[in-house]
């Protein structure tokens, strides 16, 4: 299996799926850095995961109108399968990235948001 194929997820049969890429791009930690105009904070124990992927990005986007949207943010994924761990930054509070609900209640499909 390739390696973008091994990092696609599975979506539930009955999700809707929005494909959108969210501002971010693939980053080695010095591009990281110069992205965001920080260095990232980055765990020094992962226990034993290796980096996987890392990625940067000056503004999110979101593919829904008023959902949540950070700046100077980076993601990094150690790992694969359930024991992967996910460690994202940004500047701002949580607060910044919370606006709405992004599905009305009783919404009869389960969302799954995917790379696009």
């Amino acid at each position: 299996m390739s390696s973008s194929a091994a990092s696609r997820s599975v979506s539930p049969a009955n999700a809707v799926v929005i494909g959108h890429q969210y501002g971010f791009r693939p980053s080695s930690a010095a591009q990281a850095a110069a992205t965001v105009g920080y260095q990232p904070l980055l765990p020094s124990n992962t226990l034993g995961r290796p980096l996987r992927e890392l990625a940067a990005a000056k503004k999110t986007t979101f593919p829904i109108p008023n959902g949540p949207s950070f700046s100077d943010a980076v993601a990094a994924r150690y790992g694969d399968g359930a024991a992967t761990i996910t460690v994202s930054t940004w500047r701002g509070t949580i607060m910044n990235g919370i606006r709405v609900s992004l599905l009305p209640s009783g919404s009869p499909s389960p969302a799954h948001l995917a790379p696009a």
